[in-house]
């Protein structure tokens, strides 16, 4: 009886190889390809100089407006704190997931298995496998924890995430395939860790923020936990006021007021 493994799932959803010639790989995913790499081959050399710092500087960006993001978070809500706790966890289960998924399909990098390639980055060692997009699901992952942490740059995030993936494509190391789900496993693990964890995670910052030694951690300096009075304001000091303790003679005031005017008209 022969056994069925994911590469040979994949195998089956790819019939034609007529363009790339070998099992796993989509035809139309590599006729994108070649069609990217022979635009990418036509530009400048300091265009592949920027493609190469983008693909792999953009992710320590996004990682730096994340972690950003995440320092914040501490003057908001339980709630936005705990999706800042989330975000780094998200992080390493989606890389996890996909690095996992990459060992399954055990899928060749393009410049291995298309003949006569010519790409920008250099064509990694074999066994390190192309699908999934390790980078993509790394980029996909941090934007939307991003989309959590820092809802203000939500979109530039995803849209710096999508230009990420694409630029794998661009320097040759993966095909179009791969970054879509490479991208879409980071994302949607992101998605389901932040769900699922944020009960427990909001319980677990109100119960950080109760205790002074971890208080700092996830509270600002000039925040203060849910459900706690802020004091009120200091009354202004108010000086005693000495009232006469004899009652005052306003008709004797009033006459010698009239005598005093009746002597200096005579």
């Amino acid at each position: 009886m022969d056994e069925t493994g994911p590469r040979d799932v994949l195998t089956a959803l790819t019939t034609n190889q007529a363009v790339s010639g070998v099992e796993g790989v989509p035809d139309v995913s590599a006729e994108w390809y070649l069609d990217v790499i022979g635009f990418a081959n036509s530009t400048p050399d300091f265009v592949h100089l920027l493609a190469m710092l983008f693909t792999d500087g953009s992710l320590f960006v996004m990682a730096a407006v994340l972690a950003w993001g995440m320092w914040r978070a501490r003057g908001l809500p339980a709630r936005g704190a705990a999706f800042a706790l989330l975000a780094p966890l998200g992080m390493i289960a989606a890389y996890l997931t996909n690095n996992t998924l990459k060992e399954l399909f055990e899928v060749g990098r393009p410049c291995r298995l298309l003949s006569d390639v010519n790409t920008i980055a250099a064509c990694d060692p074999p066994g390190d496998w192309s699908f999934p997009s390790n980078h993509s699901a790394v980029a996909g992952a941090t934007a939307v924890g991003i989309v959590f942490v820092w809802r203000g740059l939500g979109v530039p995030a995803l849209l710096v995430g999508i230009a990420t993936a694409a630029s794998r494509v661009f320097v040759g190391a993966h095909f179009p395939h791969d970054v879509a789900v490479g991208f879409l496993v980071g994302a949607s693990v992101v998605l389901l860790v932040m769900l699922l964890g944020v009960l427990p995670a909001t319980r677990a910052v109100e119960a950080l923020r109760k205790h002074p030694r971890t208080r700092k951690l996830v509270l600002a300096g000039d925040a203060r936990p849910e459900g706690r009075a802020a004091a009120p304001p200091p009354e202004p000091p108010t000086q005693p006021i000495d009232l006469p303790t004899q009652p005052i003679d306003f008709r004797g005031t009033v006459e010698r007021r009239h005598g005093a005017r009746s002597n200096t008209t005579r």
